[in-house]
């Protein structure tokens, strides 16, 4: 009885590790991301969205990582870096896009 109490402490403490690990990291890549075009029109970039440093397009290594953070990335758009708020001037911007 005593091997199975240790053994869900140690599944639960290594499940702990892998969650904190988990949002501690997308937000140190959200920490030094960057606003990138998100859609094109006739006369140039029509609107921007939130990129995470690593997370973008044109590189498979890119859809992989975003793949991975996506349920994260999803809410951190919809809450704390809207499109709005590339509007501000308050984060950075870049015109080509990111990584």
């Amino acid at each position: 009885m005593k091997k199975i109490r240790t053994a869900q402490g140690t599944v639960l403490r290594w499940a702990g590790y892998f969650v904190a690990f988990y949002f501690s990291s997308y937000f140190l890549l959200s920490s030094m991301g960057t606003y990138g075009p998100a859609a094109y029109g006739t006369n140039g970039i029509k609107s921007y969205r939130w990129y995470p440093r690593g997370i973008g397009v044109g590189h498979p290594s890119t859809y992989v990582i975003g793949i991975v953070y996506s349920p994260l990335w999803a809410l951190d758009r919809a809450h704390w870096h809207t499109r709005e708020k590339s509007r501000t001037g308050q984060y950075p911007k870049t015109d080509d896009y990111p990584w």
